[in-house]
C-alpha cells in the first residue's frame, strides 16, 4: 500500500511541476518589460553626440557580449556533456528506456544552466541594486567636475561591493592608460563586470564623457531607469521566487522519488520496465527537464532587462 501512495505522490510531483511551469510561462509572458536602450537617450542630446554614441556602441558591443568561449567555459561544456552522456548511459542501460535516456541526456544539459543561470540571476539583481545609487553619485561627483575618472574615484569609495570593487579597479587601470585603445579595453572589461543593459548604458555614457561634457543630463536620466529596473526586479521577485524554487526542488527530486519507489515496493521496479511503466518515466522527466527549460528561455526582468 504505502509504494502505491509513492507512486501517486510520484505522479503527483510530475503534475505539481509542470503546472508550476505553466505558471511561470503565464507570468513571463505577461510581465512588463522595461527594456529602454541607450538611444532613447542619446536622442534628446545634440546629433554630434549621437553620431559619436552610435560610433562608441558599435566597438564595444562585441566586447562587453559575455564570453562563452574561455577556461570556466570550456570546464562547464565538458562537466554539461558529461553529465549528459551519464545521464543516457544510465537511461539507456539501468533503465532500458530510450526515451527517458533522451530526457535524462537533456536533463544533463537543462538543470546545470538553470542553476547557471539563477546565480547569474541573484549577481545581476544585487549589481543592479547598487547600481542606480553608484550612478547618482557619479552623476553629483560629475556635476561638481569636469573630470569624469575623478567622479568615478569618488563613486568607488562610496559604494560596497560588488559594484564598489569594480569601479575601483575600473579607476586604477584607467589611471594606468596610456592610449585610447587601453581606456576602451577597461571600459569594456567593466562593462562585462557589471552585466546587463544598464550597467553596458552606463560604461557607454562613461566613455563619451571623456569627449563631450554635455552627457552630463544623461547620468541623471539613466539613474532614474535603473531605479524604476529595481522596482520591476523587486515586483518579479516577489511573484516568482518561491515558484521558481518549488519547480526547482521538483525537478531534481524526480529521480531520488524513483528509486524511493524501487526501494519501497521492488515490486514496482518490474511495472517500470513495461510499456505503460517506461512512458510514465519519461512523461515525469519530460515534465521536469520543460519545466528547467522554460525557467531559462523567460528568465526575469533582470535578464531581460
Amino acid at each position: 500500500m504505502t509504494g502505491y501512495v509513492l507512486l501517486m505522490l510520484f505522479g503527483l510531483a510530475a503534475g505539481v511541476s509542470s503546472g508550476t511551469a505553466a505558471y511561470l510561462l503565464i507570468k513571463a509572458t505577461k510581465a512588463e518589460k522595461y527594456r529602454d536602450r541607450l538611444m532613447s537617450l542619446v536622442k534628446q542630446g545634440k546629433q554630434s553626440l549621437q553620431t559619436a554614441m552610435e560610433n562608441w556602441v558599435a566597438r564595444a558591443s562585441e566586447g562587453m557580449r559575455e564570453k562563452v568561449v574561455g577556461p570556466r567555459g570550456i570546464m562547464y561544456v565538458l562537466f554539461v556533456g558529461t553529465l549528459a552522456l551519464a545521464g543516457f548511459a544510465f537511461g539507456a542501460a539501468y533503465l532500458s528506456n530510450p526515451l527517458a535516456a533522451v530526457m535524462l541526456a537533456a536533463a544533463g544539459v537543462v538543470f546545470p544552466e538553470q542553476i547557471r543561470r539563477s546565480r547569474r540571476r541573484a549577481y545581476r539583481e544585487k549589481v543592479l541594486e547598487q547600481l542606480g545609487a553608484a550612478v547618482r553619485v557619479f552623476a553629483a561627483e560629475y556635476s561638481d567636475t569636469p573630470h569624469p575618472v575623478k567622479a568615478l574615484d569618488a563613486s568607488a569609495k562610496k559604494m560596497p561591493d560588488p559594484v564598489g570593487g569594480i569601479l575601483k579597479q575600473a579607476v586604477s587601470s584607467l589611471v594606468s592608460a596610456k592610449s585610447s585603445s587601453d581606456v576602451d579595453a577597461v571600459l569594456i572589461r567593466m562593462g562585462r563586470e557589471l552585466s546587463g543593459e544598464y550597467g553596458k548604458m552606463f560604461v557607454q555614457l562613461l566613455r563619451l564623457s571623456f569627449e563631450d561634457e554635455a552627457v552630463k543630463p544623461l547620468f541623471a536620466k539613466l539613474a532614474a531607469r535603473v531605479t524604476a529596473q529595481q522596482d520591476l526586479v523587486r515586483k518579479d521577485k516577489l511573484e516568482t521566487a518561491m515558484d521558481r524554487v518549488l519547480v526547482l526542488v521538483l525537478n531534481l527530486a524526480v529521480i531520488p522519488v524513483y528509486f524511493l519507489i524501487v526501494r519501497v515496493m521492488p515490486e514496482s521496479g518490474e511495472f517500470f520496465r513495461t510499456a505503460a511503466g517506461k512512458g510514465i518515466v519519461a512523461l515525469c522527466l519530460f515534465s521536469a527537464v520543460t519545466a528547467g527549460l522554460l525557467d531559462i528561455l523567460f528568465g526575469s526582468v533582470v535578464d531581460s532587462g
